[in-house]
């Protein structure tokens, strides 16, 4: 299907985890976030891995969270050296990484809003077919669908934005190696890591948490 075909090519440049992890901070950092955690982890009902990431940035209405779902909605002014400048940033990120990426927000004084994209569904009939991408709105609705890995790190006054890379795919390896790679710091032979990322906001008014560790600059 054209669909997949799309997301393929444009999954390619990603390159690895980190990279695909960098795309979901982006979103926080241009949202205002000061504060990011990511947590790896395995699911409870599958034992498959999961990357979740909360902010505590601006959070966002209905048609924030579609514009963050739409190849391209995004101008240059977005991404810090990754792909979120080009507009394909997370939707590229999560085809790379896994089988269903989750996202919900809620900005001061609105309601809860939510959205997933299946990337096991074998011919959507197009970009907002149900079976490929669903929206929900409203905190009942929201926390009933969500997995419980995501939904246990918000509560009923969360402002921000939540998401989640959902059944990970096996070859990027276990929690704990992600983990590892994750708080990696810059070497002569690597520079895709995030404390080399985002080392010039880090440390400032900026930070990012690795379940529960201070990601610190490098480089």
């Amino acid at each position: 299907p054209e669909i997949h075909k799309t997301l393929s090519s444009l999954s390619k440049p990603i390159g690895s985890t980190t990279g695909a992890v960098a795309e979901s901070v982006d979103n926080s950092l241009d949202a205002g976030a000061n504060r990011v955690d990511i947590t790896v982890g395995t699911e409870i009902k599958n034992n498959k891995v999961f990357i979740t990431t909360v902010d505590n940035g601006a959070g966002g209405d209905l048609a924030v969270l579609n514009s963050m779902f739409t190849i391209g909605s995004s101008g240059r002014e977005k991404g810090h050296e990754t792909l979120g400048n080009r507009g394909v940033g997370i939707m590229a990120a999560a085809h790379y990484l896994c089988n269903k990426f989750w996202a919900v927000m809620r900005k001061e004084n609105g309601q809860f809003v939510a959205a997933y994209v299946n990337f096991n569904c074998d011919d959507p009939l197009h970009w907002n077919d149900p079976k490929f991408c669903s929206y929900y709105i409203g905190k009942e609705e929201v926390f009933r669908v969500l997995p419980p890995e995501l939904k246990n790190q918000i509560d009923d006054n969360f402002v921000g934005c939540a998401q989640m890379f959902q059944a990970v795919h096996a070859r990027h390896k276990s929690a704990r190696l992600i983990q590892t790679s994750l708080l990696k710091r810059k070497t002569k032979t690597s520079r895709n890591v995030l404390s080399f990322i985002y080392r010039e906001l880090l440390g400032n008014d900026k930070k990012v948490f690795v379940n529960s560790q201070e990601l610190l600059p490098s480089g």
